[in-house]
């Protein structure tokens, strides 16, 4: 299988090759999964983090990452990773990935008339603040 360049990254599309980074944010309290750790930690401000192990399996993955968030004492993920990244797949997107929402359509509601910064938005709800930014440019959650 070739190579394929994503922006700045170069890596081979197999399921067999991806490497599902867990990492941890200890300034704001997450553990988060990630195929690309970059990007992922751009969306959450750029913190300081580590990576806590890495994995080829997303179900072996997933599984870590929720229980290392019992460990910490964090919040823990109400959907594993490896389900949310199915609406990313034909099937999910013909679904519309509706089922796999981190948000609720009152979180949004919220988000949309609130006064607040984007990143105080991103920090209070669990998420980036692109999903922020989206959700406020009615890019995502448009049916809300």
């Amino acid at each position: 299988m070739a190579p394929q360049t994503i922006g700045t990254n170069t890596r081979i599309i197999s399921k067999e090759f991806i490497m599902y980074n867990i990492y941890h944010i200890p300034g704001n309290r997450k553990i988060g999964l990630t195929i690309n750790l970059k990007v992922r930690l751009r969306e959450q401000g750029n913190p300081d983090y580590e990576v806590l192990e890495v994995h080829t399996d997303i179900y072996e993955a997933s599984r870590r990452e929720i229980e290392l968030q019992k460990e910490y004492g964090y919040e823990v993920d109400r959907i594993p990773y490896y389900k949310t990244m199915n609406h990313l797949t034909d099937e999910g997107r013909a679904k519309g990935g509706r089922q796999f929402r981190k948000l609720t359509d009152e979180n949004v509601r919220v988000i949309r008339s609130s006064n607040k910064t984007q990143r105080a938005l991103a920090a209070e709800f669990g998420v980036g603040r692109t999903i922020i930014v989206n959700i406020l440019k009615r890019n995502t959650y448009k049916d809300v």
